[in-house]
């Protein structure tokens, strides 16, 4: 989710140029994708579980327009920092209006990323 490297920002490939470079970074990504769906998760309620976690790095923040969609987007930064945990998880949502009738939900997701080691093996 960091910038899009240029050599990736067109809009149309040709085959040889999507093979070298389209498709691996598509592969990385979509490996990163499925490491994020394990990144353990501890909301700011849970803080009995998780007072013993290091809190030590910056909290990551995300605006986004869906509710699962911004916990996704957290876990991914988090497992792209290297960190297989978040801890202190809040998502707010805020009812965005634009004039008229028309209204939406904008959520905000904050946690702090960190290791989490299981102890049993």
């Amino acid at each position: 989710m960091k910038q899009i490297p240029v050599h990736l920002q067109a809009s149309t490939f040709c085959n040889p140029c999507h093979i070298t470079h389209i498709e691996p970074a598509l592969d990385d990504y979509n490996q990163q994708m499925e490491a994020a769906k394990n990144v353990l998760v501890y909301l700011k309620d849970q803080s009995k579980e998780s007072r013993l976690l290091s809190r030590k790095e910056a909290p990551i923040k995300v605006l986004c327009d869906d509710k699962d969609e911004t916990m996704l987007r957290l876990a991914f930064l988090a497992q792209e920092a290297g960190f297989n945990g978040l801890i202190d998880v809040e998502i707010k949502s805020e009812k965005v209006r634009k004039g008229g009738t028309w209204q939406k939900a904008a959520y905000t997701g904050v946690g702090i990323p960190t290791h989490i080691e299981s102890r049993r093996k």
